[in-house]
């Protein structure tokens, strides 16, 4: 890997990493550790013993937890196996390349029932992250990308103090945590392509599931429609 490339994929920029590996830089901030490491796929026991080499005395290893933010199903949803079944063919780990999105119509509390009752059927797929939010506030007003990105690099580990401001910085933090992880991203009331696209992964092993926050004209199913 170029340091080029490994700039693009911890989101950092060439000049720094430059300065790290020339050993010009005393102190490297937290977040930008993470970032690289992540970008390298360490694993946890290379990090846990990083980490006590870093700072030798502390009492054992940190362990971030594992994202479960999935919010309980609805016991009395009417999702059907067959809108299941379609979500199954359509979120169906595929060739090496890309991530599945998949986007549910319907009204709004079927489309939802239908979305949660997948992601946890579908859960043990999913074992380094499932990632939730509603992309529409109180008031029906429209969350920024922003805002929901933040809630996920801190879900992920990383502290508040380390978030990059610019949203593509931060979007790229993002995709450099969850690269080659199995990682599920719920979303619900989707307004447009603007609002999720910050919040894709970018490597194969994510899946991407979301509700659109307008109700389709014309006839509706009873637990939604997948596309």
């Amino acid at each position: 890997m170029t340091q080029e490339e490994l700039a693009e994929r911890a989101g950092v920029s060439v000049r720094g990493l430059r300065k790290l590996e020339a050993g010009e830089v005393d102190r490297p901030r937290p977040g930008t550790v993470r970032a690289l490491a992540a970008a390298l796929a360490v694993g946890a026991a290379e990090w846990d013993a990083f980490r006590a080499g870093a700072h030798p005395g502390s009492a054992g290893p940190f362990r971030w937890p594992t994202p479960r933010q999935l919010p309980a199903e609805n016991p009395r949803s009417a999702a059907g196996e067959r809108d299941l079944a379609a979500l199954d063919a359509a979120l169906a780990p595929g060739p090496a390349f890309g991530v599945p999105v998949v986007v549910i119509d319907g009204p709004a509390e079927d489309a939802v029932a239908l979305m949660l009752r997948w992601a946890h059927r579908a859960a043990p797929r999913f074992p380094d992250a499932q990632l939730f939010a509603k992309l529409r506030g109180v008031g029906c007003v429209r969350r920024p990308p922003a805002v929901v990105l933040r809630g996920f690099l801190r879900a992920l580990g990383v502290p508040a103090a380390e978030i990059p401001r610019p949203v593509d910085d931060a979007a790229a933090l993002y995709r450099s945590l969850l690269h080659e992880r199995r990682a599920l991203v719920v979303l619900a009331a989707v307004r447009d392509a603007e609002q999720v696209r910050p919040l894709l992964p970018g490597s194969p092993g994510a899946a991407v599931l979301m509700t659109s926050a307008t109700e389709p004209r014309g006839p509706r199913t009873p637990a939604g429609g997948a596309r």
